[in-house]
């Protein structure tokens, strides 16, 4: 969970500290950053599995190399050749790596910090892109309450997901009287042989190349960002069936709806699992109360899984006859009951809020 993040030098964002709990609703004016602000949030996931460039890139609107330094913080007569990204979050108490190896990182509530730097090369019209400094470290228990002031007094939760204890970082910047580089600390704390990268044209953060279950709080905090996803889910995604061979993985536009939905209903492998599809229709029942029960209609000879619904009346409805705000609080329901989920649709606070719109679940 992303607690809290400050950001320099992005686009917009000179000079920006925001802090995040359960539910944030961010609210402003045209062109003060909001959009911004989540770019930056994607960017920094973004910097946990690409390259610099890649991740600069990959920002929205920018799709050129030589335009990279667009993504800088400009302005008349001048632009930043740094931009500097500082995360705090709550990580997951464990970690499985590719290689299905299970580790525990040492401390569940860190904070990561990059500084990437521009430079142009001679002539050529793409800039150097470089890590200039980054750090994985610990947030101390004494800093919980001011860290989290929306739990403030929610002593039991606050000792559930903090867990651990640090005296060290776990990623460090040293600089050396010829050099920068990045060192790599055992997550045990002792003084063993660390890996030490030179920053100097390091086009890549240390962080991602951390994949193993050998630093396990930094695999924590590299699946952690990697989990920051912008659901922007679209009514025409949600509403096409999806071939059996499909990714059961709801995508951030929402397609896969029906693949992931008869995953979860399939996860025990007797057939559907009757106390998942009723806390489904449950959940959807707190939103749209039209809703009666939900479940996949599976089409052997097309080979295609299609959402389907019930109303209180016995009326069967595809997805395709679902209305939007039906089918994206469907889709909010199946990702706070799937486990396989990365991002965190995980508040009671979301469907409260959605209750309040009024939708109605079927036509």
């Amino acid at each position: 969970m992303l607690t809290r993040l400050r950001v320099k030098g992005f686009k917009n964002l000179v000079d920006v500290d925001v802090r995040f709990g359960p539910f944030t609703c961010i609210a402003g004016p045209n062109g003060v950053g909001k959009s911004n602000l989540f770019d930056a949030i994607l960017f920094l996931g973004d910097l946990s599995r690409r390259s610099l460039l890649e991740a600069v890139t990959g920002v929205r609107g920018e799709t050129r190399s030589a335009e990279a330094l667009r993504v800088f913080s400009r302005w008349p007569g001048g632009a930043a050749d740094t931009m500097s990204l500082v995360a705090d979050m709550l990580v997951a108490p464990s970690v499985v790596d590719d290689l299905g190896q299970v580790a525990a990182p040492s401390i569940t509530f860190l904070r990561y910090s990059v500084e990437i730097r521009a430079r142009m090369q001679g002539d050529g019209p793409i800039p150097l892109l470089e890590v200039a400094s980054e750090s994985l470290d610990y947030v101390r228990k004494s800093e919980l309450r001011e860290a989290l002031p929306f739990a403030a007094r929610c002593r039991s939760w606050l000792e559930s997901v903090f867990r651990g204890r640090r005296t060290s970082p776990f990623i460090s910047t040293e600089k050396r009287e010829s050099e920068t580089v990045v060192r790599v600390h055992e997550d045990s704390g002792h003084q063993g042989r660390a890996k030490v990268v030179k920053a100097e044209g390091l086009g890549r953060t240390v962080l991602s190349t951390l994949t193993t279950a050998e630093t396990p709080t930094a695999l924590a905090a590299l699946q952690e960002m990697q989990s920051w996803q912008l659901l922007q889910l679209e009514p025409a995604r949600l509403r096409m069936p999806d071939e059996m061979t499909a990714k059961p993985r709801l995508g951030p536009d929402g397609q896969g709806l029906a693949a992931t939905l008869n995953r979860l209903l399939k996860a025990n492998g007797r057939g559907s699992d009757d106390a998942i599809r009723a806390r489904l229709a449950n959940r959807l029942q707190e939103l749209v109360e039209d809703v009666n029960d939900v479940w996949v209609d599976r089409d052997e000879k097309r080979e295609l899984f299609t959402a389907m619904a019930r109303s209180r009346d016995g009326v069967e409805f595809r997805a395709r006859d679902l209305s939007d705000g039906t089918l994206r609080f469907l889709a909010l329901a199946v990702l706070h009951e799937d486990p396989a989920w990365g991002g965190r649709v995980r508040s009671t606070s979301l469907p409260r809020l959605l209750t309040r719109s009024g939708q109605r679940a079927l036509p």
